[in-house]
């Protein structure tokens, strides 16, 4: 995700895996909305976030979201076998 003139605030986030999950499959690779897309890549122990957005809130309520799926995502432990 390049810098461009229409997004003014971008931010990588870059997260240590703690399960082998795939993450890219249960959230997605990318999401586009009016005021920010949001890009996933995942790699064997990190998960890298890009977010692009208008404006400061947009970015913010971006990051809250992935952020939060990440954490429920860990916190259900779905990579245990039953």
């Amino acid at each position: 995700m390049e810098p461009d003139a229409k997004n003014a605030a971008h931010l990588r986030l870059v997260i240590k895996k703690r399960s082998k999950l795939n993450y890219s499959r249960i959230l997605g690779k990318g999401r586009e909305h009016r005021r920010s897309s949001t890009k996933l890549k995942e790699s064997k122990d990190r998960i890298i976030v890009e977010i692009a957005a208008k404006d400061l809130a947009a970015l913010r309520a971006s990051a809250n979201s992935i952020l939060r799926n990440i954490q429920v995502i860990e916190a259900t432990k779905l990579d245990t076998k039953r």
